[in-house]
């Protein structure tokens, strides 16, 4: 994109110089001057638009004033994500991408006109050759060739010496040496060239015009120093009928009445000359339009960039940006618009240090890296006022809690409430003039003015959970009189919110044990920057179809892991298919096999490359492969856990209450169809944190079928937003299935009786989790049958 608008500029300049020319330059007779301006302004116009142009800009943004509270941390980050969830990824038709068309079809158009330029080179000196040549000095003259017309190009002149008189062929010969002398050829050549690099610009047809008749012009006055004005006219008019050579000179090229009139024009007086010193406000004004602006106040102590992206600060100089997939200079990270981003994350330098010395050298992620995604594939820069507010919340300091703050608009100024959380922003809400935000901390109510006296031992005690929200969304809480309310959740809540359940299984202690164990070394790993940096690599990759090399087989001894080892811009990556689907694949792929890949799913774990499920594999230009159900959602309404609770994902709408607020009836629809009519009791748990439209997970039990995907269901065992959680549970339902997790389990000498033991003819359940999926025949079924099931019915099995 930036070549093509390179191009577009050094054309607007173009075309600027040329009716600067036309208008005022082209009826005077200083031919040489004339020469010079248009050659230079041809090769200036593309200069112009590489210059860099330092201004002074004064800036003055009106101060701040906030009230200043010191926190310690109020939210918790979100932890990494251990293994992807398999994804809905529509085989779509990919949009015809208009601007590489244009780019190829420029392309294509540049090299024809070259090779067309080079086949007329080859021509003329192949035309040479075989001429009969006799040498003035260096000139080479070629006389009786009559597929050359009278002209001229380099050092060679060429002569139709037929029905010419020894005068005539002496004038014509002084006339071409002329344009030998002054190498008037040069300046043809870079025509040519410029006129093949701005094919579709009619302006350097134009120049290139301009510039030959200017040589005849300059050439025909020198000649007439020395010759009878007339005489050289009948000459002229003798041999007006030529034919049109690319790049020589010909006698009598140039319009015949055009050459005649400048010929006997009266010369121009020298005091016109003072008409070339507008030159120079034409050049300043090009630059000014083109050229790029850069404001030296940047480089001052006193001033900096300023960028949406919170964090930048802490990258190297030249970090690897990448928007969309495609890498970008750093510089965007300062023009981007926020409004336009959907997500950003960002690696630091510490982070690649930390991996170094564990043996993973990722050496392009030295100065950090910034991945971010746009919301429409579509990159929009920062305007004049998105970055005077940029100044404005900068001028807050970072440390503190809350902050009320101006905000320009194109209308005039609306205001915004900032909450910081450890250093960056993590909570903001619009407010209008004149209305008040509260704060809710525990089972206390905070206005703004009481934000300053807050005890050390409130600030002490916030956890970092946040949730912003208006009047009305806190119906347990009076907020009457307050536009915007922000719920700051202490420790003690966070704590007693984040209690962990698990299924009701009948383990032993010591199963127990293991179970937490193998809990605490994948959360552990989750942290580290080994699993932070395979899931960038996982995300940069998921969805996309890409060009990958297979480079071998690949098998965990340990847990008998079987994939394919593919190779894609420098990073391993396993491939492994879903639905038992596995030795198809496997028996397909080759080390050197160069093959094409949408990938569906991505996961990763502990020693081992990310793992890439494909949609479908594409072998010298033919599918080998189809994943079962790629282009949809496995067509299943529910799926269940171990315990036999069902799950869904989906979202919720058509939400009706009761009198007191509750909810009454939802509907819940799921990403593949299927819809449930939830129903509600009055004394039901309060759902008010889930609003329409959100996406949920539900667990349930005794389903209803009512028809073609639908079903009833009143006994709900949970929902949630978070699928790491379990959100809002129903107390009637939920304990019967779920209970609090074992922390800290002992076991103190040995149990009486033996515990009864399950046995499997399948290897490696062991080592799953408490609720895989258990698909037979392609239907869901609880783990249970694991230890049921008979291997005389078994053709085949694998265990993820």
């Amino acid at each position: 994109m930036s070549t093509l608008i390179y191009l577009l500029q050094v054309s607007a300049c173009i075309a600027i110089f040329y009716g600067f020319y036309y208008f005022l330059l082209n009826r005077l007779t200083f031919f040489t001057i004339n020469r010079y301006y248009l050659l230079g302004t041809l090769l200036l116009s593309f200069v112009i638009p590489l210059l860099t142009i330092h201004v002074h800009q004064q800036e003055n943004y009106p101060t701040v004033v906030q009230q200043v509270v010191h926190v310690n941390q109020l939210q918790n980050e979100p932890a990494v994500t251990y293994v992807a969830s398999i994804k809905k990824v529509a085989v779509k038709q990919q949009p015809v991408n208009w601007l590489q068309v244009l780019k190829v079809f420029y392309l294509l158009a540049a090299v024809g006109f070259l090779l067309h330029l080079i086949g007329a080179l080859l021509n003329f000196f192949t035309k040479v050759r075989h001429s009969k040549i006799d040498r003035v000095g260096k000139v080479n003259i070629l006389r009786g060739n009559k597929k050359l017309n009278n002209g001229s190009f380099l050092n060679y002149i060429f002569l139709n010496d037929d029905e010419l008189s020894a005068e005539e062929m002496e004038q014509i010969i002084a006339h071409e040496m002329l344009h030998v002398k002054l190498l008037h050829s040069v300046d043809r050549i870079v025509a040519k060239l410029i006129q093949i690099i701005l094919w579709f610009n009619p302006f350097v047809y134009l120049y290139a015009r301009s510039i030959e008749e200017n040589h005849e012009f300059e050439v025909d006055r020198e000649v007439a120093r020395s010759t009878d004005k007339s005489n050289y006219a009948d000459l002229l008019l003798h041999l007006s009928i030529a034919r049109q050579g690319m790049l020589y000179h010909s006698f009598s090229k140039v319009p015949l009445k055009k050459r005649i009139a400048m010929l006997f024009n009266k010369p121009s007086a020298r005091v016109k000359r003072v008409v070339y010193v507008l030159i120079l406000p034409v050049v300043m004004i090009s630059c000014l339009a083109f050229a790029r602006l850069k404001n030296d106040d940047a480089k001052s102590p006193d001033k900096k960039l300023y960028s949406v992206i919170e964090g930048i600060d802490k990258l190297g100089k030249n970090p690897v940006v990448e928007i969309d997939g495609k890498k970008y200079p750093k510089s965007i990270l300062y023009k981007i618009s926020w409004n336009c981003i959907e997500r950003s994350e960002i690696y630091e330098p510490d982070n690649y240090k930390t991996l170094k010395s564990k043996g993973i050298d990722i050496k392009q992620w030295e100065n950090g890296h910034v991945s971010i995604t746009t919301k429409e594939h579509k990159i929009t820069y920062q305007t004049a006022i998105e970055k005077e507010n940029l100044v404005r919340e900068d001028a807050i300091p970072k440390s503190q809690l809350y902050a009320r703050l101006k905000i320009k608009t194109e209308k005039g100024y609306s205001e915004e409430v900032i909450v910081h959380v450890n250093n960056e922003i993590r909570a903001r809400a619009g407010i209008d003039a004149g209305n008040k935000a509260l704060f809710l901390i525990g089972d206390k109510r905070y206005d703004e003015g009481q934000m300053n006296k807050l005890p050390v031992s409130v600030i002490q005690s916030l956890s970092g959970m946040s949730k912003v929200g208006g009047y009305g969304d806190f119906p347990k809480i009076d907020t009457k009189g307050y536009e915007v309310i922000f719920r700051l959740q202490t420790k003690k809540e966070a704590t007693a919110d984040s209690i962990k359940y698990q299924q009701k299984m009948h383990y032993t202690p010591a199963q127990r044990i293991e179970i937490e164990k193998q809990g605490k070394v994948a959360e552990a790993y989750n942290k580290t920057p080994d699993a932070k940096y395979k899931e960038q690599l996982a995300h940069n990759i998921m969805g996309q179809t890409v060009n990958m090399k297979v480079t071998g087989n690949y098998v965990d001894k340990l847990s008998k892991f079987q994939g394919i080892n593919v190779e894609y811009k420098g990073y391993n990556y396993l491939i492994k298919s879903n639905y038992g689907q596995e030795k198809a694949l496997n028996s397909m792929l080759k080390p050197g096999d160069v093959v094409t890949i949408k990938v569906f799913s991505t996961a990763w774990r502990e020693e081992m490359p990310v793992i890439i499920s494909p949609a479908f594999v594409i072998k010298n230009d033919k599918k080998i492969f189809q994943l079962a159900e790629a282009d949809k959602i496995p067509d299943y309404p529910f799926l269940y856990e171990a315990n036999k609770v069902r799950f869904a994902e989906g979202q919720i709408s058509h939400i009706t209450n009761y009198p007191n607020g509750k909810w009454k009836t939802a509907l819940f629809e799921t990403v593949n169809g299927y819809k449930f009519n939830l129903s509600f009791k009055p004394d039901a748990s309060d759902l008010e944190s889930i609003k329409e439209d959100d996406h949920v997970r539900l667990r349930f039990v005794h389903e209803v079928k009512t028809g073609a995907k639908r079903y009833a269901i009143s006994d709900w065992v949970s929902i949630t937003t978070n699928m790491r959680d379990y959100g809002v549970k129903n107390p009637e339902w939920f304990f019967k299935f779920y209970e609090a997790a074992q922390t800290n389990v002992k076991v103190k000498g040995v149990a009486k009786s033996p515990v009864k033991k399950q046995y499997s003819t399948i290897a490696g359940l062991e080592k799953l989790g408490n609720n895989p999926m258990v698909l037979i025949d392609d239907k869901p079924y609880p783990a249970g049958i694991l230890y049921q099931i008979s291997p005389s019915c078994i053709k085949r099995k694998s265990v993820f």
